[in-house]
């Protein structure tokens, strides 16, 4: 974890807030961390974006039965 901290640029302690839910990494310290992790960040887009995509049908298909 020492490793990953220093690469992106901050304390392990910070990395450790992250974790318990103390705070999230900024948009580009995120994306550091995708690369020091080697995350395909298009493949993760995708499942970002497939899994709104479910949400909103969910959400539609309450609001759809609610009438």
């Amino acid at each position: 974890m020492q490793k990953m901290a220093d690469k992106i640029g901050v304390s392990l302690r910070t990395i450790e807030n992250w974790e318990t839910g103390v705070g999230q990494p900024r948009v580009d310290q995120f994306l550091q961390i995708c690369i020091y992790c080697s995350i395909d960040i298009k493949g993760l887009m995708h499942q970002i974006r497939e899994c709104d995509a479910e949400q909103d049908t969910h959400r539609n298909d309450k609001f759809a039965s609610k009438k």
